[in-house]
C-alpha cells in the first residue's frame, strides 16, 4: 500500500515537473493590455554581441537567440523561425530584431504594444527608418552585381522582368516583425529563393563574387562564413527580398524612425 502511494507521489511529481518544463521551453508568446500577442527574437552571435543585446533584458517580449554562421547573416534567422514555429504560430505578430540596431539609432523606451496599435494593423513592423524610396539602383552603386543578380534571381522564381526591375521602399538592418501569415509565407517564398540560389549554376557564380562591401569581419572569420575572403552577395540580396515579397503582396508596411526622442513613431508607411 505504502509502496503504491510512493509510486502515485513520483509520476505526480514527474508529471508537474514536465509540464513546468514546457511552460518555460515553449512560452515565447507575450500577450498585452488589448489582446495581442507577439513573439520577438533579439538575435546575436557570440558572447560580446549576447552582452550587447542583454539591453533588450528590460522588455517582457523579448526572446534571444544565438546565430550560428552562415553566409546569409542575420537572415539565416528564417531557417530557424521556420523550425520554431510551435512557439509562435499562435502569435498576432513574429520576428527579429537584430543586436547591433543599438549602434545604429536610440532604442529605448519601446512600447511594442504601442508600436502595433500606431502602425494601425500594419503587415509589417520594421524597427528602422525608411532607408531607401530607390532600392535598386542605390543598391547597385555600393555593390556592383546586385542589380544582375537580384533581376535574375527574381525573373527565375517567375515575376517578369518589369517587377523584378520595380523599386520598393527598403528598411534595413533585419529588425522587423509581421503577422504570422505573412511570415509563413515569407518563410515559403524566401526558401523558395534560397533553393534556387544554392541550386542555379549562374546565380551561384554570381553570388560568390566580391559584393564590394568593406566590413568589420577578419580574412580569417570571412572565409569561415562566406569560404571567400570578403562579403559575398547573399546577405544583401536576404536583407531587401522581404520588402520586395511585401510590395508584391500590397502589404501594409510600417517603419519607425525611433533615433529621433522627440518624435518616438512617426509611421514611414510604403
Amino acid at each position: 500500500m505504502i509502496r503504491h502511494i510512493t509510486l502515485c507521489v513520483l509520476c505526480a511529481i514527474i508529471m508537474i515537473s514536465v509540464s513546468i518544463a514546457k511552460s518555460v521551453t515553449m512560452k515565447r508568446i507575450d500577450t498585452f493590455s488589448d489582446g495581442t500577442t507577439s513573439t520577438v527574437y533579439i538575435l546575436y552571435h557570440d558572447d560580446a554581441s549576447e552582452q550587447v543585446a542583454s539591453f533588450f533584458k528590460q522588455y517582457d517580449w523579448a526572446h534571444f537567440h544565438k546565430l550560428v554562421d552562415s553566409k546569409y547573416l542575420e537572415s539565416s534567422m528564417l531557417d530557424t523561425l521556420k523550425e520554431k514555429e510551435d512557439e509562435w504560430g499562435k502569435s498576432d505578430y513574429v520576428g527579429f530584431i537584430v543586436y547591433n540596431i543599438l549602434k545604429k539609432q536610440e532604442f529605448q523606451n519601446i512600447d511594442l504594444a504601442q508600436v502595433i496599435v500606431d502602425s494601425q494593423n500594419a503587415d509589417v513592423i520594421s524597427f528602422y527608418k525608411l532607408l531607401d524610396p530607390d532600392m535598386i539602383d542605390n543598391t547597385t552603386f555600393y555593390h556592383p552585381q546586385f542589380r544582375n543578380i537580384w533581376t535574375k534571381l527574381l525573373t527565375k522564381i517567375g515575376y517578369s522582368e518589369e517587377e523584378a526591375q520595380t523599386d520598393i521602399p527598403f528598411y534595413p538592418c533585419n529588425c522587423w516583425i509581421a503577422k504570422v501569415d505573412f511570415m509563413k509565407n515569407y518563410i515559403a517564398f524566401a526558401n523558395h529563393a534560397k533553393t534556387i540560389l544554392e541550386n542555379d549554376s549562374e546565380l551561384i557564380s554570381l553570388c560568390q563574387m566580391d559584393s564590394d562591401y568593406h566590413g568589420k569581419l577578419s580574412k580569417e572569420r570571412l572565409m569561415e562564413i562566406f569560404g571567400k575572403t570578403w562579403y559575398t552577395y547573399h546577405p544583401f540580396i536576404f536583407e531587401r527580398l522581404p520588402w520586395f515579397f511585401a510590395k508584391m503582396q500590397k502589404a501594409k508596411v510600417y517603419g519607425l524612425d525611433i533615433g529621433k526622442p522627440t518624435d518616438m513613431y512617426p509611421g514611414l508607411p510604403s
